[in-house]
């Protein structure tokens, strides 16, 4: 049977369209959510929290957004990002899934990327959506 042209596009994105570069790139500016959330536990008391965030091992590596929705199943950078250094993000990705990872972080992945959405609007009015 014969093929009618190449199925993917070299050194192209599939997902061009759902892509902001500057919002990734002020993604990776932040913290590292487990580490704000460690933060903000320990100011007001929660020794409880301490030991399960701690189960998550401590900050790895440079900051990487985590699409809470991927790509490929229709989430675009907007809205659909955390803030995770490499550790965190393998842990959120891969190992432990993201239902098991917001238990231990005390994360709601959803409600975070929509305020860290909120906080890039009002920060950046100008920036194209």
């Amino acid at each position: 049977m014969k093929r009618g042209g190449p199925l993917t596009r070299r050194g192209q994105s599939r997902f061009p369209h759902r892509r902001l570069d500057a919002y990734r790139a002020w993604i990776k500016a932040l913290p590292c959510d487990v580490a704000r959330q460690l933060a903000e536990w320990t100011k007001i008391g929660g020794v409880w929290a301490l030991d399960l965030l701690g189960s998550l091992g401590p900050c790895w590596g440079p900051v990487d957004p985590a699409h809470v929705r991927s790509r490929g199943a229709g989430g675009a950078d907007v809205g659909n990002c955390i803030s995770l250094c490499r550790r965190h993000h393998r842990l959120f990705d891969q190992d432990l899934g993201h239902r098991e990872f917001s238990r231990r972080a005390l994360l709601d992945p959803v409600a975070r990327s929509r305020h860290l959405e909120q906080q890039w609007r009002d920060v950046l009015p100008e920036r194209p959506f």
